[in-house]
């Protein structure tokens, strides 16, 4: 059977700088920081759902997600203090999500 959606809902996100990154900045004297907050997200998409037995059905869905994030970063000079800051805005994360799913139908 085929479906079709439209949701919407918080998108919440982790943001953290890999210290392969980090590290060699550290060992000439700098500290770099960023992180991100997540804000609201929204997907259309659609499938098609088999029933398998009465009480489970397995779906293939195909979903385009609309998700952004602000944050910031900073990069300070651990010598002299020295520090310069940004902000970033409407990070995207969003994209196609391809999605096998089982339900339990109760």
């Amino acid at each position: 059977m085929p479906c079709f959606f439209v949701g919407a809902g918080s998108a919440q996100s982790k943001f953290e700088i890999d210290s392969q990154v980090t590290s060699p900045w550290e060992n000439v004297g700098f500290t770099i920081k960023e992180s991100a907050k997540g804000k609201t997200a929204f997907q259309i998409g659609g499938g098609i759902e088999f029933r398998l037995i009465k009480i489970f059905a397995l779906g293939l869905d195909a979903r385009y997600i609309i998700a952004k994030a602000n944050g910031e970063w900073t990069l300070k000079d651990n010598r002299s203090d020295l520090q310069f800051s940004g902000k970033f805005v409407n990070l995207d994360f969003g994209g196609i999500l391809f999605v096998i799913v089982l339900k339990i139908i109760l």
